[in-house]
């Protein structure tokens, strides 16, 4: 085996397990601060939560999509499981930003498994 390869993966590696963990707080974070703040004042105003399904985790990923992405992209994707309009409703300033760390951290962890995939190192 070549030594300048071990490096790399070395390297690879760490960077890898540091963006997991940045998405899994930043997962963690927006789903407890941000989605629960969310889902409660829709259900004190008397409104039945926009997705009541929950397979996976992916409720979260519903919540983060609505926050974080335009108006007009959001109006577009509005689907019976999830309703984008009423979760952007009552999102707040600091649940954009905690949604858009969250996004940004999923997109480099996947950045991250596509290179270790493309260049074969695992």
């Amino acid at each position: 085996m070549n030594e300048s390869y071990t490096v790399y993966e070395n390297i690879y590696f760490v960077i890898g397990i540091g963006t997991f963990i940045l998405l899994a707080v930043f997962w963690i974070s927006f789903a407890r601060i941000s989605m629960a703040r969310i889902e409660r004042e829709i259900i004190s105003d008397g409104k039945v939560p926009p997705g009541q399904w929950d397979g996976l985790g992916a409720r979260v990923h519903f919540y983060c999509h609505a926050v974080v992405l335009p108006l007009n992209l959001v109006k577009r994707i509005d689907n019976p499981i999830f309703n984008y309009s009423l979760a952007r409703e009552y999102a707040r300033k600091g649940d954009r930003v905690l949604g858009l760390l969250f996004f940004l951290s999923a997109l480099a962890f996947l950045l991250c498994v596509f290179i270790g995939w493309l260049f074969d190192i695992y």
